[in-house]
């Protein structure tokens, strides 16, 4: 709540020293002070960055030598966001009200919902191999196939 978190600055290693690589401000446009600052940033890949501001409601890929956004997902609000990244930052996974949604980064477009009805996951992860996914919920850990969307098993907890 206390001074900007409004300038994203991307550096690079080069032999063994942080080179400035970028930095803007990628919701300089936001009406609302708070919406400006960034809440959360992930890299996906050498050009590729994932943020969400303050009170967002999107997710935004940017090119960052363009300092363009390439992609808006939208979730419910960035304080309540719940998601995992493959570890070949591909998919990604967001916890929904009554279901896991995945998204293809590479392609830019939801690939599929896994519903999960009565249950709230707080956690989910990604295999490697982005053929299964994991999720921690109230009742205990569940797996998907990520083939088919299908559960594989289930672990209850007391």
């Amino acid at each position: 709540g206390a001074g900007e978190n409004g300038v994203l600055s991307i550096a690079r290693l080069d032999g063994g020293k942080l080179a400035p690589a970028e930095q803007w401000a990628p919701y300089a446009d936001e009406d609302f002070a708070p919406s400006r600052d960034i809440d959360k940033a992930w890299f996906l890949n050498d050009n590729r960055v994932m943020t969400i501001n303050g009170h967002g409601k999107a997710l935004t890929v940017w090119d960052v030598n363009a300092r363009k956004a390439l992609l808006k997902i939208p979730v419910g609000v960035s304080f309540a966001l719940d998601l995992s990244l493959s570890p070949d930052r591909q998919l990604l996974a967001v916890i929904m009200k009554d279901g896991i949604a995945l998204i293809d980064l590479a392609a830019g477009k939801h690939v599929a919902t896994i519903p999960t009805p009565g249950q709230h996951y707080q956690k989910v992860a990604i295999r490697g191999d982005n053929t299964k996914l994991a999720g921690i919920s109230d009742q205990g850990v569940t797996v998907w196939s990520l083939v088919d969307g299908k559960m594989t098993s289930e672990f209850y907890t007391a």
